[in-house]
């Protein structure tokens, strides 16, 4: 849970990343989110959080 609650402040960054429009600081939030994710997705440990937080996170770099 504090891995998702961490990452929850980064998608917080990632907002306001994206209003400043800084890309190269929406880039680290989205990479410090996967970091903390990362052992979740790794072991396929369920959550809905976890997927939540992958699909916002990961529209940052959609190139359609």
């Amino acid at each position: 849970m504090k891995r998702l609650h961490e990452c929850e402040k980064m998608l917080v960054a990632l907002e306001l990343a994206g209003w400043l429009n800084e890309a190269n600081l929406a880039l680290q939030a989205v990479v410090q989110c996967y970091g903390l994710l990362a052992p979740l997705i790794f072991y396929k440990i369920p959550s809905v959080a976890v997927v939540q937080v992958r699909e916002r996170a990961g529209g940052v770099g959609g190139g359609d």
